[in-house]
């Protein structure tokens, strides 16, 4: 009868244990194997993937390398036990994070990062706490989750690189296909799109995760558990690609205008001004201005003082003489389709160009600008030789306006000023003679003063 007592004694307490230990399916499988009593500590995995274009494996990996090389201390943002590895085409970041489930309730996560050396202030040993070992350190999910985002976006992050059209001048005399396109040899480089982590989205999917992950913990800690996360990314398009940039290869324009008995100041402001327009590319839809190009006018940004108008006078002022780069680029623009949206005349008539024909650049109140409405890239090439200025553009074929001619109409005049009407004449594709007015100007003629 004792036997048969204890028996049922022993089948009962088992029962009891089983029906304790026993949870849903479901909740069995949110729970990882080897779990922990109370106020007991799990390891947590955080595991962010990213994968990388092909043509930025190569960069990446020496990334990675030079960051393990000079990692050190508070220097690495992931800490000691981050691991970094790039397999196949997937950069992949692990980080250790200690958690302590205490209860039901507490769940609070620590980066475990080398231990700082013992230091005593008045007599007393500390650690220091930025460095301190296991769970020292109880920094919230989302901090632990930020730094692998940082570190990720650290090893992945190229910005966009535009192609660039170069031009060439050829030194020969014979006629080569770059003299038949104005003499230059045009060529262009291999642009390359970017690359970047999208550290918002990121963020919002290993935070969904770790709620999960907290809620698991709490109800029935475990031994460790693995998270891992897809990082969104995002490609970067230049704003010039190669195969755009190679549209712009044929000459739609020229015009020079001589400088030739002007003043050293006046002549070295224009040689200025021309190193800072030459090269410039306007990319199709952006508006160019020229004031904006060749500013500041400033010793620093190569100019001096020379000859301008000022109040309808003769007289000097830093960067004088820079109109007449705006008026050879305006006489070169108004050969083609692109779109002229500001021009100023000047106060009085200018020698280098006819009556209504020249562009002005004062202040923050005259300049010269035009919209790139051809559909190409366009390149703006300029030339001072000591005695003449040359503006060549290069662009699509299509951007060039054929059989140019101007017509200037003196509409009023009188002994003090004189107003102007100026009209362009081209052929349209259809053959067809065509006539718009592209500018009206006033002048005031030269005050000489007694």
């Amino acid at each position: 009868m004792k036997q048969h007592v204890m028996r049922t004694g022993v089948v009962l307490t088992a029962l009891l244990l089983m029906i304790v230990s026993w949870r849903k399916p479901g909740q069995r499988k949110e729970c990882l194997q080897g779990e922990l009593q109370r106020e007991k500590e799990a390891v947590v995995y955080l595991s962010l993937l990213c994968e990388v274009p092909a043509e930025l494996l190569e960069d990446v990996k020496k990334r990675i390398e030079a960051k393990k090389e000079g990692a050190s201390g508070e220097k690495d943002i992931l800490g000691q036990e981050t691991e970094i590895s790039l397999e196949k085409t997937q950069l992949v970041l692990r980080l250790r994070v200690h958690v302590n489930v205490a209860g039901n309730k507490t769940v609070q996560a620590g980066i475990t990062r080398r231990p700082a050396p013992d230091k005593t202030v008045q007599g007393e040993s500390t650690k220091d706490s930025a460095q301190a070992g296991t769970n020292t350190e109880t920094e919230g999910w989302r901090i632990a989750a930020g730094h692998l985002i940082a570190a990720c976006r650290e090893l992945t992050l190229f910005r966009p690189k535009s192609a660039v059209i170069l031009a060439k001048r050829t030194g020969s005399g014979r006629m080569t296909q770059a003299n038949k396109n104005g003499g230059y040899l045009l060529s262009v480089t291999e642009s390359r799109n970017g690359f970047a982590l999208d550290a918002e989205k990121t963020m919002l999917m290993l935070e969904e995760k770790l709620e999960g992950l907290e809620e698991c913990l709490q109800k029935c800690g475990a031994e460790y558990a693995i998270l891992t996360v897809q990082a969104e990314t995002a490609v970067i398009e230049p704003k010039l690609s190669t195969e755009v940039a190679k549209k712009c290869n044929t000459l739609i324009s020229e015009f020079s205008t001589s400088y030739e008995g002007a003043g050293s100041g006046r002549a070295r402001n224009i040689s200025a001004g021309a190193s800072h327009l030459n090269g410039k590319i306007i990319l199709p839809g952006e508006e160019f201005s020229t004031a904006a190009a060749l500013m500041p006018f400033s010793v620093e940004n190569g100019y001096t003082a020379g000859g301008t108008y000022i109040n309808g006078e003769l007289s000097e002022s830093l960067g004088g003489g820079v109109c007449q780069l705006s008026t050879t680029l305006y006489n070169a623009a108004l050969q083609t389709k692109l779109t002229v949206t500001k021009r100023s005349a000047h106060s009085m008539p200018v020698a280098y160009v006819p009556l209504g024909r020249d562009a002005a650049i004062a202040g923050d109140y005259k300049d010269l600008c035009f919209q790139n409405t051809t559909g190409a890239p366009v390149l703006l090439l300029c030339e001072a030789t000591g005695k003449k200025v040359t503006v060549s553009l290069y662009g699509t074929g299509g951007a060039k306006r054929n059989g140019v001619w101007f017509e200037q109409i003196k509409t009023k005049e009188t002994s003090e000023e004189v107003w102007v009407e100026t009209y362009r004449g081209y052929i349209d594709e259809n053959g067809v003679k065509q006539r718009d007015l592209v500018g009206e100007s006033r002048y005031r003629y030269l005050r000489v003063s007694r």
